[in-house]
Parts: structure tokens; C-alpha cells; sequence
């Protein structure tokens, strides 16, 4: 499809934004981790990994609109020689591609191009969530203080409180990324802690690489493969479970993305197929802690042979606090919530009075 020339001339500057974001932040990134802050050396990896997947959509779209996509250029990296430096060049370098992208959108419904004016408000809206909402400075200190210390939002933009505690001059190893965080006893953000009378400490912790469970009826296998297909470079640094015939078609698209030539392996668990047990196999694999998400793309449409093993899988999933989808629309915003590549403790209910319950008709013998 011949694209307009001013549009694809917007995405390549759109491309060269994002291969120097990679550059800048994988610099960035080493630098934290040589000086030993390893939680924000993972916090800015993130930013260059999903940069990555913004330059892959800008040259897919490139190429599909039949340009050249351009990877030879780069623009000027301001590498900072301390954290508050590190944060704040990266800050003003998603500022501009804001604007950037902000440009190219109207340049897109300008020249009636809808489906690349979708793709980059999706970028942009990806660009959004990193952007500082305001500017910290000496003379805003003293203010953003006094509503740091009241502010109780949760989730909040790991990336901009980074920039505030190096602001405050807090030590950025006092960061914690997901399941909480905190900095130090000069400024503390914590997550609300919860009332945890009757309940215990999850007996499972999920690791930055999640044990996630893929299943899907036979009218929406063609939707899951697709959302695999999608987020394929995602889902690599993950272990996925998936029933039957599911685990099959899912390692063929990732082989697929992958290509013949590469040496990084494909390990999807296959079990049985669903109505064979495979619902009941997943179940139990919750029940023993070993599953962290589950994404069932169940039909609503057509009765199951198993229906019972459907609603007893969502049952279990429920009991054991799963994160779980059930649609693209949720397994979206799932697999692009910073919690999905970041450590965090699910907080489980103590069960232990029910095992421990009278039943009726029956007394205890002692034995």
C-alpha cells in the first residue's frame, strides 16, 4: 500500500526518536546498576524495552505503507552524570516525543490515514505514562513536599517519583518497585497498608519473570493468537502454561516471530486439552501456588462439554487472588501494567478456621 511520502518522512523521524530513547536509556540503565541502584536500573531497562516495541511497530507500519525505514539515524543522547541528571534528560526526551507524536497524529487524520493515526496515539498514550505531570524544582520543593507526604493514589508513576526523591535527594536505592513502594524516612510513598486481620501472607511471591497461564475455547484460539502474536517479545521473558491444542498453536506463532535462525528456546508447558482435564490441571497448579495469571479467553457463546471444569478453573482463580482476563481488552492491560514485569506479593485469605471448622453431626472421637 503507497503511503503518503510527509507521513511516512514523520514516522522515520518518529523511528529516530525511539532509537536514540533505546540507546539513552540502556546507557542510562548500566549506570544505575554499576553504581548498585539495581531496582531503578530494572525501572529504566523497562523504558528501553518498551521504546523497543514502539520502534518495532514505527518500521512494521513503515514498511506496510511501502517506505524505507530509516535505522541508520540518530538523534544527539544526553547521558547524565547523576541520577537526578538521568531522569531528567530522560523526562524532557519523552516530553518531546510527546509533541512529536501529538504532530504526526494530525498529520495522519490530515491525510485521512486512520489506521496509523490508531497506531501512533497508541505509542503516545504508552509515551504518556512516563511523562512527569509537572515540573520539580528548588523553588517547588517545599510545596511538592507537603502533598507528597498526604498523597495516597496507588498505582502511581514509579518513573516520577524516581525524579522526585532525586529532587529530595533521597537515595534512589530506597526504592522498592511493585507489591510497594518506599524511599527513605525523609520521604515515604508507601501503598496504604491493608487491614490484615484474618488473612496471612501470601504464601506465593511473584518474580519479575511470571508463570502465566494461557487457555482459550476453540471460537477465540484465533483472538488469543493473535494477542500472542502481538505481544510475543513480552511474553518471551515469561513461562507459559497453556491446555492442549492452545500450547500448540501458541508455539508456532512464537517460533514463527522468532524465526528459524534464533537461539533463544521455546518452553510452553502444554497439559491436556481442556474437556481431557487440562481446566482441572490448571486448577490444581493455582491451588499449589505455581500459576501467577491467568488469560482465558472462554467462549460466551457455545456450551462446553466441561462447563462444570470452566467455572471451577474461575472458581479456584478467584479463591487464590489471580490476576485474570478474560478478554483481549483486560490480557492488554495486563501485560502493560508495570506489575507484570515487576516483583509483587498477592495478599491471600487465612482458610486455616475453615479447615479447622465443626461439622455438624460428627464429634471428634480423639483419634
Amino acid at each position: 500500500m503507497k503511503g503518503n511520502d510527509k507521513l511516512v518522512a514523520s514516522l522515520n523521524s518518529l523511528l529516530a526518536d525511539e532509537l536514540t530513547a533505546i540507546s539513552q536509556y540502556m546507557v542510562h540503565s548500566e549506570m544505575c546498576e554499576s553504581w548498585g541502584y539495581g531496582k531503578l536500573h530494572e525501572a529504566i531497562e523497562k523504558q528501553a524495552k518498551e521504546e523497543m516495541h514502539h520502534a518495532e511497530w514505527l518500521i512494521q507500519r513503515i514498511l506496510f505503507l511501502d517506505g524505507m525505514p530509516v535505522v541508520t539515524k540518530l538523534n544527539p543522547m544526553k547521558i547524565g552524570k547523576s541520577v537526578a541528571e538521568m531522569v531528567t534528560n530522560d523526562h524532557d526526551a519523552e516530553a518531546d516525543a510527546i509533541r512529536a507524536y501529538n504532530d504526526a497524529i494530525g498529520l495522519a487524520h490530515e491525510v485521512k490515514d486512520q489506521s496509523t493515526g490508531d497506531l501512533l496515539t497508541k505509542i503516545l498514550k504508552m509515551e504518556e505514562f512516563w511523562r512527569p505531570t509537572s515540573s520539580i524544582g528548588p523553588k517547588s520543593r517545599e510545596r511538592r513536599s507537603s502533598k507528597l507526604a498526604s498523597r495516597t493514589t496507588w498505582p502511581i508513576n514509579h518513573s516520577r517519583l524516581i525524579s522526585e526523591a532525586c529532587f529530595f535527594n533521597t537515595p534512589p536505592r530506597g526504592i522498592m518497585l511493585g507489591g510497594g513502594f518506599f524511599f527513605s524516612k525523609e520521604l515515604t510513598m508507601s501503598r496504604p497498608t491493608p487491614d490484615r486481620s484474618g488473612q496471612h501472607d501470601a504464601h506465593r511471591s511473584m518474580q519479575t519473570s511470571k508463570r502465566v497461564a494461557l487457555v482459550a475455547h476453540d471460537n477465540r484460539k484465533k483472538d488469543l493468537i493473535e494477542w500472542v502474536e502481538w505481544n510475543w517479545s513480552a511474553l518471551l521473558d515469561h513461562q507459559l502454561i497453556c491446555t492442549g491444542t492452545t500450547g500448540s498453536l501458541v508455539e508456532q506463532a512464537l517460533a514463527k516471530k522468532l524465526g528459524k535462525e534464533s537461539e533463544k528456546k521455546i518452553a510452553v508447558r502444554k497439559l491436556k486439552s481442556g474437556p481431557l482435564g487440562g481446566d482441572q490441571q490448571l486448577g490444581a497448579l493455582i491451588a499449589d501456588g505455581e500459576i501467577d495469571v491467568l488469560i482465558f479467553l472462554w467462549d460466551p457463546m457455545e456450551p462446553q462439554p466441561h462447563d462444570v471444569d470452566v467455572k471451577a478453573l474461575l472458581r479456584i482463580a478467584v479463591l487464590y487472588n489471580v490476576p485474570t482476563a478474560c478478554n483481549r481488552s483486560t490480557a492488554d492491560f495486563m501485560i502493560s501494567s508495570n506489575l507484570f514485569t515487576t516483583e509483587y506479593s498477592p495478599i491471600l485469605v487465612d482458610y486455616s478456621s475453615y479447615m479447622r471448622r465443626d461439622v455438624k453431626g460428627v464429634r471428634d472421637t480423639g483419634d
